[in-house]
């Protein structure tokens, strides 16, 4: 009878555990969407990932054998509840931050997700949004978010440091050809291009995303990856331009390391 009841003690107890890791109990969200631009839809990461590829996605990802494991795979590994068709992949391909405003917000608030990260602004500074119009609209964005999303967790993830790809692979004819034919990036790769002034406004981009991030308290968080120096394998063999597969596992791994939940 003893051993009956203490069984039974024990089912309770590991019961009462999952059920409060089930009921956030743990802290991690049981949804969560992504904001941003055709980084976070994963667009031609490969030989064999032309156009967008969400299942390789450094935020919602959930491809099996891929080297991401995305913050979707990371949370999910912790709490069973956060499904795929909770975790949503807003993202557009070539969007800038009045596109974040005007099509994914609307989206994202009617999705109500406890978990939110946006990467935007490698656009802005490609076509040469003013900074003043920049930062207008992505505070409106996390305002609208932080209103109607009070317990949302919000990642504002900076934009990378996209002029070191003339470092990384301007040395190959072919992707000097891929920028040129497809005009890739004009305020970077364009003719006249001015790269100091383009380093510039990505500095500026990411200071503007730091300062926001502080001005809406601890459920929105700023991370950077502006300083990291992307090798070779991890940027897109299409286009010269998007993180490679490799590339995203990378973005996965430094963003979950200066978020909420690692």
């Amino acid at each position: 009878m003893k051993k009956l009841l203490l069984l039974l003690t024990g089912l309770v107890f590991i019961l009462g555990l999952a059920a409060t890791s089930a009921m956030g109990g743990s802290g991690l969200p049981n949804s969560m969407a992504a904001m941003g631009d055709s980084m976070t839809q994963a667009v031609n990461v490969g030989f064999l990932g032309f156009g967008e590829n969400p299942e390789h996605s450094w935020s919602t990802g959930y491809a099996l054998l891929d080297p991401v494991r995305s913050h979707y795979e990371r949370i999910r590994l912790r709490n069973w509840r956060l499904k795929r068709e909770n975790a949503h992949n807003n993202a557009v391909n070539g969007a800038r931050v009045r596109g974040l405003l005007e099509e994914q917000l609307p989206k994202t608030l009617a999705q109500a997700p406890e978990y939110v990260t946006i990467l935007i602004g490698n656009n802005d500074a490609c076509h040469g949004t003013p900074i003043d119009e920049f930062e207008d609209d992505y505070r409106y964005v996390v305002e609208q978010l932080t209103t109607n999303l009070p317990d949302t967790k919000i990642l504002l993830v900076s934009t990378p440091d996209i002029a070191r790809l003339k470092d990384i692979v301007g040395g190959k004819f072919y992707c000097r050809f891929i920028w040129k034919t497809f005009n890739v990036c004009p305020k970077l790769f364009g003719q006249g291009a001015d790269i100091e002034e383009f380093k510039q406004s990505v500095i500026y981009i990411n200071n503007v995303i730091r300062q926001i991030a502080d001005d809406f308290g601890d459920n929105v968080r700023f991370v950077s990856v502006y300083e990291y120096e992307f090798r070779p394998y991890q940027v897109s063999n299409l286009d010269c331009f998007h993180p490679s597969t490799y590339g995203q596992a990378r973005l996965a791994q430094l963003t979950w390391e200066g978020g909420f939940y690692s």
